[in-house]
């Protein structure tokens, strides 16, 4: 899969890899200091083990990798697209056509409808 997180100096990193585990947390309603903004929510965070590719965008250019990096944890919504690979002569070939053509979208689902897809 494709991520991308934006850090606050306006830097984007686009980073591919394969996603572990996908936690959902309610947090509680007294949080430390740092989860302040946080306090009482719901979150879904992403486990993901990235692929070293030097920070190549797969959707402009020729992108591999032969080793992974260590596990990380980031924020579900960080999750851009689904990607293909294949393996050649020890490395592996990212294959990425999501582009300006294809989004992922999250929506709220209210779980007392019945069925009603319409508000999809």
């Amino acid at each position: 899969m494709q991520y991308e997180i934006v850090y606050e100096e306006g830097l984007t990193h686009i980073g591919y890899g394969r996603i572990e585990k996908i936690l959902v947390c309610k947090l509680p309603e007294v949080a430390a200091q740092t989860f302040q903004l946080l306090t009482g929510k719901t979150i879904a965070v992403a486990l993901l083990t990235p692929c070293q590719t030097a920070g190549k965008d797969a959707t402009k250019e020729l992108t591999s990798y032969s080793r992974k990096l260590a596990t990380i944890a980031t924020d579900l919504r960080n999750i851009r697209s689904v990607v293909g690979r294949f393996q050649t002569h020890g490395e592996w070939f990212i294959i990425d056509r999501s582009g300006e053509y294809a989004s992922p979208a999250s929506c709220d689902v209210d779980s007392d409808s019945e069925g009603d897809e319409e508000e999809l």
